[in-house]
């Protein structure tokens, strides 16, 4: 029994070399002078053998390398040699898959190729140059056994390497990145839009432009193939003093290996280094309505907000929550951005500065956005009231205004002058209101501050 274990351990690697795809070059690299943005450049020849197997192989994708200084490549496009006579011609070749970005680029078929038992696949790579490829700079693709991607079978063989492009020509009007785009969710905008300067011959900024138009399109061969970038009305911006500043661009499906190309009349283009839009999987929710809302004032009840999955369970991240009016007159004040913890982000000082009726957007990377319920925003006026106090011993009101401040002032005044006119002695009559000694007159407590700026107290004589 151990014998026949050590058989078929042995077995298996010899068998699985047997079945493996053997990776070749073809003919001899054929090295050439390229200018930047070049288009369908053949850069790479190879074949995948299928000559010693017993069964049909399927070919899904491979990774290109760059032995050269290029940092990246417009488009790179795999062909297969369908006439079998060893040229490229794009015309009579089938176009299998492309990408493109910084290398290593990879290649993934839409349609998997079936390399049947005992026969050979003869490919080329061609490469539209980047617009932004520095002079004297070179690609030189290379392949190993290990980049190729094959279903069941392994790939073997030493690595095939092509001819050197070497990037010449004077250096023309172009695009240069200043911002990558990041942040990239699906249907959602970047949250770092790209921003681009215009730069003359000389390399520097064209300050005075304002007039130019460039234009955003997702690359060709890159991300998702059912990808749209948009919306519409974002795909164009105008310089402004040499520099393009984009705003709402995103892409529609998530994927990987994205890269954005601008476009501009006049101008060399420019390429984004590659980038993935995550899917969105999150929702947000309102967990605490605003509330409580007087012009100018911080609500009383700020809004929490909540990241939810598919479930409706409550998920442990840590995004930025972003606040803005989705519906009222005014503005929204205060800070409108919060962080979240463990799923739940509260803002703290939200406000609105005029009357009326409203509603909140919420938004936030990776999650659907929501909206707060309407709600009302009233008056802060702050209205006036006087408060009364009893005057001791004259018994008139007098007001906590500056008013009865003076009214005051000048009763007391009066009542100095009439005691010093008053005798001391007191006849039968006399009753004592207050502390003092009056006679049995009525106080007349509703008349206030007369027009001749004195107070009055009816048939308060003193005897």
């Amino acid at each position: 029994m151990a014998r026949w274990l050590l058989i078929l351990a042995l077995a298996g690697p010899l068998a699985a070399q047997s079945e493996s795809t053997l990776l070749e070059s073809v003919g001899t690299p054929v090295s050439a002078d390229v200018s930047p943005g070049a288009t369908e450049v053949l850069a790479h020849a190879f074949q995948l053998a299928r000559t010693t197997a017993a069964e049909d192989a399927v070919f899904t994708g491979l990774r290109l390398h760059n032995a050269g200084t290029a940092a990246d490549c417009l488009r790179a496009q795999l062909w297969l040699d369908s006439d079998g006579n060893g040229a490229f011609d794009a015309m009579s070749d089938a176009l299998l898959g492309q990408a493109g970005g910084a290398f290593p680029v990879t290649v993934t078929l839409p349609e998997p190729l079936l390399i049947p038992n005992g026969q050979v696949r003869a490919l080329f790579v061609t490469l539209d140059v980047s617009p932004n490829a520095a002079p004297a700079s070179t690609i030189q693709l290379r392949v190993q056994s290990g980049d190729v991607s094959m279903s069941a079978y392994s790939v073997s063989g030493s690595a095939v390497t092509g001819g050197t492009l070497t990037v010449v020509g004077s250096t023309a009007p172009r695009l240069a990145l200043l911002s990558q785009p990041a942040g990239a969710w699906a249907d959602q905008p970047f949250t770092i839009q790209p921003v681009l300067e215009l730069l003359d011959a000389a390399g520097q900024r064209v300050t005075t432009d304002n007039t130019t138009v460039v234009t955003a399109a997702i690359a060709p061969g890159t991300g998702a193939l059912s990808a749209v970038l948009g919306p519409t009305a974002a795909l164009t911006a105008t310089a402004a003093n040499g520099v393009v500043t984009f705003t709402g661009l995103k892409v529609s499906t998530a994927g990987s290996g994205f890269a954005l190309h601008f476009s501009a009349a006049n101008f060399a283009g420019a390429l984004t280094a590659s980038f993935d839009v995550g899917a969105v999987t999150l929702a947000l929710h309102v967990a605490q309505q605003p509330g409580g809302a007087k012009a100018g004032k911080p609500f009383e009840a700020q809004p929490r907000i909540e990241f939810r999955d598919a479930g409706g369970v409550v998920a442990s991240v840590s995004h930025t929550v972003t606040a803005a009016l989705a519906a009222g007159p005014g503005n929204l004040t205060g800070n409108t951005q919060a962080k979240s913890a463990n799923g739940v982000a509260t803002f703290s000082n939200l406000a609105v500065d005029q009357p009326g009726t409203y509603r909140l957007q919420f938004t936030a990377p990776g999650a659907t956005g929501t909206q707060s319920q309407q709600f009302s925003v009233g008056s802060s006026t702050k209205g006036t009231s006087t408060e009364e106090e009893k005057s001791g011993w004259f018994g008139c009101a007098v007001s906590e205004s500056i008013g009865g401040l003076v009214a005051l002032a000048l009763m007391l005044a009066l009542v100095a002058r009439r005691r010093s006119m008053f005798p001391a002695s007191l006849t039968s009559t006399e009753t004592r209101h207050a502390g003092r000694v009056w006679d049995s007159g009525t106080l007349d407590k509703s008349k206030r501050l007369s027009t001749d700026g004195e107070w009055h107290c009816r048939n308060a004589v003193r005897q």
